[in-house]
């Protein structure tokens, strides 16, 4: 709201890590578990930024939790008319999620969870995911319907860079425009 009454004319937008995680196995308990962790860590709080107020799912949390939102009036009205214009995130790799204690949490994820036995991994434990770049491109825009921006997107991993700066090798994974706008094609309207 108050960049919009500095200048009507801003496009304002939220910013945030997105992970996309994937249950390890179709039990139940998994699928659960990765729903309410995606939930925490990846839509609560762009769920408030894109929608403008605070989704169902957290009212059950914040009890389970001890949180209170001390919220005063016109508060609501504040967080509606403070939508944002646009979503932009960060996207580096994938992980799974399960409801079991004992698996293992990859050593290189940057987000806490079990590495997916279907990727490889770069020398440095990172899940090589480009297809999970595709499938949260639908998510957020599923979700929000709004414009996105990639504003990170990366490898934990030695660069070799080549001659051609619009192309380079990561650990032998070909990276390049033309795969990302495949992606983008591929995922949402462009």
């Amino acid at each position: 709201m108050l960049g919009h009454s500095i200048n009507p004319d801003f496009i304002i937008g939220c910013m945030q890590i997105f992970a996309c995680a994937f249950p390890l196995t179709c039990h139940p308990d998994d699928v659960i578990q990765t729903m309410e962790e995606d939930h925490i860590f990846y839509y609560f709080t762009s769920d408030v930024q894109c929608r403008g107020k605070y989704p169902a799912y957290m009212s059950r949390y914040f009890k389970e939790h001890g949180i209170r939102i001390q919220m005063e009036k016109g508060d609501e009205d504040i967080l509606k008319q403070g939508t944002v214009d646009f979503h932009s995130f960060s996207y580096y790799t994938s992980s799974c999620k399960s409801a079991d204690p004992k698996k293992h949490r990859g050593d290189g994820n940057i987000i806490d969870g079990v590495p997916n036995p279907y990727l490889a991994t770069s020398e440095w434990g990172w899940q090589i995911d480009p297809k999970g770049l595709r499938y949260s491109l639908n998510q957020i825009y599923d979700r929000y319907q709004l414009p996105i921006m990639i504003v990170e997107n990366g490898l934990g991993a030695r660069d070799h860079m080549t001659e051609d700066v619009a192309s380079m090798t990561i650990t032998g994974l070909p990276i390049s425009k033309d795969i990302l706008n495949k992606c983008m094609k591929q995922s949402v309207m462009v």
